[in-house]
């Protein structure tokens, strides 16, 4: 199906990225009659067999760069540490980003909030190490609660630690009002200036922007508060440029620098993977520590 698909087009909608993820499974077991066999998911955690049918697994997806689409084309069982996908990331990055298998140059990218869901969820029941400047650090989930001075790198991923100084975002709700004071005070100042043109193009890139999509947590948001936002950021388009459709959707995606909540989140991810790339600060360290753990103190 996939070659069917991918017939005719032009080489840039051929690109995919291969994903391996867990899944929960709905435990199934059934009966064929005609040939006396039973199918259905065996649970071999940890190598073991336990009896009993299975509730999770591992699968691998293939989804569209440019194409909104994915297809699994795999499945295996959920045991296991990880460690294979580990040691390859580690002799492909940084030394050389890519390797080849089966002929395919293939590149390790992490996706940023995997990274974070799989960090929190871990970081509940396992404490996590890492170095900074040399000195190794270990991370526990108590210190969530204590007072930590926040840095410019959690900000950057719209964090709030309890007790935490220079700001942050405390809740959902606090980033939606946050958006509606920034939106207002531009419009505001965009309304008095004598270029209103200028003035809302510029403060959408320096405050809206900036604000909305890095400052309030653009690799954290919920499918509901991105189309929320989504019909926001369209009536504030409306209201600045009010022109011919195609005008000003040409002003908002180009020459503005304004661009889709997706697009946004995606400079985003690759942000925080060159932030990791190239190292030098506490979420690269983190991240680094992360990627090359995870498969390692996962449960799967």
């Amino acid at each position: 199906m996939i070659t069917l698909r991918a017939q005719g087009l032009p080489e840039h909608e051929e690109l995919v990225t291969q994903s391996l993820d867990g899944m929960k499974l709905a435990p199934n077991l059934r009966y064929y009659k005609h040939s006396d066999t039973l199918v259905g998911c065996e649970d071999l955690w940890k190598q073991g067999k336990s009896g009993k049918v299975s509730n999770k697994g591992v699968v691998v997806i293939v989804r569209g760069l440019t194409l909104h689409w994915k297809q699994v084309i795999s499945c295996g069982r959920g045991d296991g540490s990880g460690q294979h996908s580990v040691e390859m990331v580690k002799e492909t990055w940084p030394e050389k980003p890519s390797t080849i298998i089966s002929g395919f140059k293939c590149f390790v990218v992490p996706d940023p909030p995997h990274l974070l869901k799989n960090l929190w969820n871990n970081f509940m029941s396992k404490n996590i190490t890492f170095n900074v400047d040399g000195k190794q650090f270990v991370a526990e989930w108590a210190h969530m609660q204590e007072k930590i001075v926040e840095k410019k790198e959690t900000r950057y991923l719209g964090m709030k630690i309890v007790g935490g100084v220079q700001g942050g975002i405390r809740s959902l709700t606090g980033k939606v009002e946050m958006c509606h004071r920034v939106a207002g005070l531009v419009k505001f100042v965009a309304k008095r200036s004598g270029s209103r043109f200028l003035i809302g193009r510029e403060g959408c890139k320096s405050g809206v922007v900036s604000r909305i999509m890095y400052g309030g947590g653009a690799l954290v948001w919920k499918v509901e508060e991105r189309n929320q936002l989504e019909k926001e950021q369209t009536a504030f388009g409306r209201w600045l440029w009010k022109a011919h459709p195609s005008v000003r959707n040409a002003c908002i995606q180009a020459v503005s620098g304004w661009s889709t909540f997706s697009e946004r989140e995606a400079k985003a991810k690759m942000g925080y993977v060159r932030k990791i790339y190239v190292g030098g600060s506490m979420v690269a360290e983190v991240g680094r520590g992360v990627l090359l753990e995870m498969g390692l103190k996962s449960d799967w």
